[in-house]
This record gives C-alpha cells, sequence and structure tokens, in this order.
C-alpha cells in the first residue's frame, strides 16, 4: 500500500481513543497537524473517516448501528436466499469486507460473521465502525460477539479455512468497470480512486478470479459471489454456479460443494 501518500488528522479538540492510537501505531500512519490536501485518515471527535479534499467526494466511514437499527431480513429476501439461510447457514467468512455493508447485513440476518479486509485504511474505518457501535448496549451485548474482523489477504486465507458445513463464503469483489456511463456513487468513486493508488491495475482486474480460485481450493461448503448483474466479467471460472440469484442490479452466483 502507498502509505507515504496518506496521513492521519485529528480536527476534534479530544484526545483520540486508545484504539486509534494503536492503529495509527501498528499500521505506521504519518501523523500530520493540519489538514491535507490529499488522502487523509480524520478523525472529527465522533467517527473516523477517509477522504481527499481535492477531490471533493464524500468521505468514507464504517456504520454498523444504523444498518441494525432497520428491520430484520426475512428468509425469503434475495440476499438471504443466496447466503443459504432457509438451509442452515448460520456462520459467513465475508471475505471483502470494504466498509462492511454486507457484514452488516448478514448481522442483521442473526449470523455469525468473520470479516476479512486486506486494505488497511478500510481495515482501520471498519474496526472504528466496531468500537464506536459498541457504545450501543444492546448492539455490544447481542451483535458485537458475532463479529469478528481480521486483517489480510482473503485469497491466500481462504484455503486455511477449514470447511464447514454451516458455513458459507461470500466474496464481493470490485469489478472493474468498463461502460462508463453507469458511474457509481461518490464514496464508491474514492473508494476506487484509493484503490488505484494501493494496487496495480492488474491485480485489481485479477482479483475476482484469484479470489473465487482460493475459495475452491478450501473446498467449502457454499461459495457466494457478488456480481452486478451485467458484466463482462463472466470467464472467471470454467465451473457454472449452481444456483444463480438475480436482482435488480447484482446477482449472486452459488457454488455448493457436493
Amino acid at each position: 500500500m502507498v502509505m507515504d501518500k496518506m496521513v492521519f488528522f485529528n480536527e476534534s479538540l479530544l484526545p483520540i481513543p486508545i484504539y486509534l492510537e494503536e492503529l495509527i501505531e501498528r499500521f505506521d500512519i504519518p501523523i500530520q497537524n493540519r489538514p491535507s490536501p490529499a488522502w487523509e485518515l480524520c478523525w472529527t471527535g465522533q467517527k473516523l473517516q477517509f477522504h481527499n479534499r481535492e477531490l471533493k467526494l464524500h468521505p468514507l466511514y464504517g456504520d454498523f448501528l444504523l444498518p441494525w437499527k432497520r428491520a430484520p431480513l426475512g428468509k425469503n429476501d434475495l440476499f438471504a436466499k443466496a447466503m443459504g439461510y432457509r438451509k442452515g447457514i448460520r456462520k459467513v467468512i465475508d471475505a471483502t469486507a470494504g466498509l462492511g455493508q454486507d457484514t452488516a447485513r448478514l448481522l442483521r440476518l442473526g449470523c455469525s460473521v468473520e470479516a476479512i479486509e486486506k486494505n488497511k485504511i478500510l481495515y482501520c474505518l471498519l474496526f472504528e465502525a466496531q468500537e464506536r457501535a459498541k457504545q450501543n448496549i444492546l448492539w455490544k451485548e447481542k451483535v458485537s460477539p458475532r463479529l469478528h474482523l481480521i486483517y489480510g489477504d482473503a485469497i491466500s486465507l481462504l484455503p486455511q479455512i477449514k470447511p464447514d458445513r454451516n458455513q458459507a463464503i461470500f466474496l464481493d469483489p470490485m469489478f472493474p468497470e468498463k461502460n462508463k456511463s453507469a458511474l457509481s456513487g461518490g464514496e464508491m468513486q474514492l473508494l476506487k480512486k484509493w484503490q488505484v493508488q494501493c494496487e496495480k491495475e492488474e491485480d485489481l482486474i485479477a482479483a475476482p478470479k484469484l479470489l473465487l480460485d482460493s475459495a475452491f481450493l478450501g473446498g467449502h461448503k457454499r461459495i457466494i459471489l457478488k456480481r452486478p448483474l451485467h458484466t463482462v466479467s463472466d470467464n472467471l471460472t470454467e465451473i457454472s454456479p449452481h444456483i444463480v440469484y438475480r436482482g435488480k442490479s447484482v446477482r449472486y452466483d452459488v457454488w455448493l460443494e457436493k
């Protein structure tokens, strides 16, 4: 990761939480006492956010509480069907956690989730969101024990995870956009611009296939790949999915271990 182009800035007058100090030290993030004109991990006093002041895009931050307060997902929800909820799946490895949106949905389903994230900044945002959510006593007691954040690359970790008949592997890689008319939201634009700073373009293009191959190597019982409904990246594997769930804008390809 290109860490020398990003700094930490505390815009509040309050001391930063101890866990943030530990994250900054762990990932060797430079501290700056004034706003940065470029990439900046910023503590507002209420939450940790990541932005680029020059791009004027909405900052990135994690939030587990807001999704949790919404109505629970029903067993007939497309997402729940794809995860195998009606088949008894109650443990999921979210191998590409990102900002935790799907992790939060899995928690709403009542699943236990191991959320893997290899990007240091996204991991920091997820970790801070988890700590912030613990301020809600119900979340801390009922939800937090079901969430385990892991910093690492799922491509190397998935083959090492022991298969479990009640556990699914969920993959939501960032597919390269080929159609420039289909623009993402501000947060997604910012995330993609940052990932270009962190990784080589060829690695980003290869990631979906490598993730799927790694999941297959682990012999897992249920593998779910979330992807755009219409995508040019259809030739990721010669193994056709056993089930395909289609929504309005996304689809879930599911492989089952017989």
